[in-house]
């Protein structure tokens, strides 16, 4: 009996323990000139640049091995705790700075880091910003 107890109480705590899987990376910056994003999935790169005169799309193929690099990294991040991640900097709060900020969606759920300074993550999600950052200039031959 204790045995069976001890194992029900192993799955939950392994079920409660996983992160869940995360479908799609987005990074936002903005200022009051305008604003961009960069939304990966598991095969497709998007991004959109806004500012006064207008909007540019682009949409570009994302490979497996991309997909499994941007996995990887992403998967040291707590997604219930990712809104509370405290900024380094703050000067987005007096124009010195664009605002940034995460969006991680799973199947179920969307979760949206705290703001920071674009250019400046917060140590724990440095390592995805720079990973999309890096995906997205390859793209652009730079």
């Amino acid at each position: 009996m204790h045995f069976k107890s001890l194992f029900f109480l192993f799955g939950l705590f392994f079920l409660f323990s996983c992160s869940p899987k995360i479908v799609s990376y987005t990074y936002v910056t903005g200022s009051m000139g305008g604003s961009s994003s960069i939304q990966i999935n598991t095969d497709s790169i998007f991004e959109v640049k806004m500012d006064r005169h207008g909007s540019v799309k682009n949409a570009m193929e994302f490979s497996k091995g991309e997909w499994k690099a941007l996995s990887k990294v992403g998967k040291s991040i707590d997604l219930n705790g990712v809104d509370t991640i405290k900024s380094p900097t703050h000067r987005r709060k007096v124009d010195a700075a664009p605002y940034a900020y995460l969006i991680f969606k799973t199947k179920d759920s969307t979760y949206q880091s705290a703001s920071f300074d674009g250019g400046e993550p917060p140590v724990k999600l440095k390592n995805v910003v720079n990973t999309m950052l890096t995906f997205s200039m390859i793209r652009k031959g730079k």
